[in-house]
């Protein structure tokens, strides 16, 4: 299995189980895309022998959406919690990689929460 495979299965399962959402892939995005307008973003950086970040990027409303069912609460705006859950999120994923990367050498990958910037 590629790692895209991996990451492929690993958000759909993560948000099968903790958002009782069903995802599906689409095709990678190959172009660079100008900085992402009235969205939230949760990020993980990825050290040891392989190197890079998780991120997840949604609009404003997907992510307040997104916290609500996450938390089982009435979220109306983008704050803390929003925020929150947009980098556990990340970092669900983040784990999920972990594994595929060092499988069964847990200690050789290490993922850190970055500075959220806005």
């Amino acid at each position: 299995m590629d790692l895209t495979d991996s990451i492929v299965d690993a958000t759909k399962e993560i948000f099968s189980t903790m958002l009782m959402i069903e995802v599906s892939p689409e095709p990678p995005v190959t172009e660079r895309i100008a900085p992402f307008q009235s969205s939230v973003s949760g990020m993980i950086g990825i050290a040891g022998a392989y190197k890079g970040m998780i991120v997840i990027h949604a609009p404003e409303e997907v992510a307040i959406n997104l916290t609500s069912t996450f938390l089982g609460m009435d979220v109306a705006k983008v704050d803390d919690d929003v925020r929150d859950a947009m980098g556990e999120l990340a970092n669900m994923l983040g784990g999920s990689i972990k594994q595929v990367l060092s499988p069964g050498r847990q200690g050789r990958q290490s993922l850190h929460p970055l500075r959220r910037l806005w």
